[in-house]
């Protein structure tokens, strides 16, 4: 696994939309159009179990050992 380090992260989205996906049931008003287009077209940051919902640009996870936090940009 990469070590991430947060200074790697500064301006690299800079001017973008970005957003943030939580697990609550707010995600269940979001379309299947609409996260389709935010997995192809927009930058996105998912927290906890999002992935069994939408697959964000990036997934960062907490309070177990087992959780990966993932980067899928090139």
């Amino acid at each position: 696994m990469t070590d991430k380090v947060l200074s790697n992260f500064v301006d690299k989205h800079l001017g973008k939309r970005i957003f943030i996906f939580g697990t609550g049931p707010g995600l269940n008003d979001v379309t299947p159009e609409q996260l389709a287009h935010i997995e192809e077209n927009e930058i996105s940051i998912g927290v906890n179990f999002t992935p069994f919902h939408v697959t964000p640009t990036y997934w960062v996870a907490g309070g177990h050992a087992t959780y990966i936090a993932c980067d899928r940009t090139p």
